[in-house]
């Protein structure tokens, strides 16, 4: 069985880096900042509050979960930003040595 970091790192570098500048300035846009990602932050304030609410502790893997996941993906934009930031350091850097060519 594959190591599922090795498996998240494939998806995100086939799905995710070949459309870093356009998911950016989506993610930029009100669909995000004003639709999604506050309907998100919403749920994610709900779920925690569930977890504070007596009797859920049967249930409160399964919570922590979906926190996990959601906050996952609010992540999204700062790690499409990292990684536009890690590919312009690499262009600027440059050729690393003397290949002789």
């Amino acid at each position: 069985m594959s190591d599922p970091n090795e498996l998240k790192t494939k998806a995100w570098n086939e799905a995710i880096s070949p459309r870093l500048e356009a998911l950016r300035a989506w993610f930029g846009g009100s669909e995000w900042k004003d639709g999604i990602r506050q309907y998100l932050n919403f749920i994610v304030e709900q779920k925690r509050d569930e977890l504070e609410k007596p009797g859920t502790v049967p249930n409160d893997q399964f919570l922590k979960g979906q926190i996990s996941a959601f906050k996952e993906i609010l992540n999204i934009p700062l790690f499409i930003e990292k990684q536009i930031e890690l590919v312009e350091k690499n262009k600027q850097a440059g050729p690393s040595g003397d290949a002789g060519y």
